[in-house]
């Protein structure tokens, strides 16, 4: 299935443990595999958000990450975004360390709409690619959706999303580890 890297430095401050079940009624996989409902209660269970779980790379180095999960979300009329970046140790067991929430200066309150219908309107006719994001919207509605290939596919095929994605880690990009999630 999925598997990845990412590029994050870890400092670990506090270790809960990861539990499986999801508050959502969708059942991604990617839910049951690290503390989603756990990340939701630290940042107040917004109603309005997106996660992207994202893959670097399909090979691992030790102490490096294997995907940036990026929730973007709106609290008290602000957006938001922080990223939960997942390792596995020398024994291959995940952990997740979570970045200090930080407030997102671009209003994406108009690219979420448009987010939401471009990913909804997604219709892959083959898989061409071993690299798959997934991506989970929760505002008016809910949309839930694979994304096939590489960040570059993805700013070519889906623009919106590309932009929010990007736009929301480089705006929210920090070093300070405030939660560590063990399996």
């Amino acid at each position: 299935m999925i598997k990845g890297s990412a590029l994050f430095f870890f400092i670990g401050l506090c270790f809960t443990p990861a539990k499986s079940q999801n508050k959502d009624s969708v059942q991604f996989w990617y839910f049951k595999q690290y503390p989603y409902n756990e990340v939701l209660d630290y940042l107040g269970d917004p109603d309005t958000i997106l996660f992207c779980h994202y893959p670097l790379r399909r090979y691992e180095e030790i102490n490096a990450p294997i995907a940036i999960n990026l929730y973007v979300y709106k609290k008290n009329g602000e957006w938001w975004a922080t990223s939960l970046i997942s390792f596995r140790d020398r024994k291959y067991r995940q952990y997740w360390r979570l970045t200090k929430p930080m407030w997102v200066q671009t209003d994406l309150t108009e690219k979420l709409n448009e987010v939401a219908t471009e990913v909804n309107n997604i219709d892959y006719s083959e898989d061409y690619t071993t690299i798959h994001s997934s991506v989970y919207i929760r505002s008016s509605s809910v949309v839930t959706k694979w994304l096939i290939g590489n960040i570059r596919d993805l700013f070519y095929d889906e623009p919106a999303f590309s932009y929010l994605f990007t736009v929301a880690l480089l705006e929210s990009y920090n070093i300070e580890i405030v939660k560590t999630y063990r399996e």
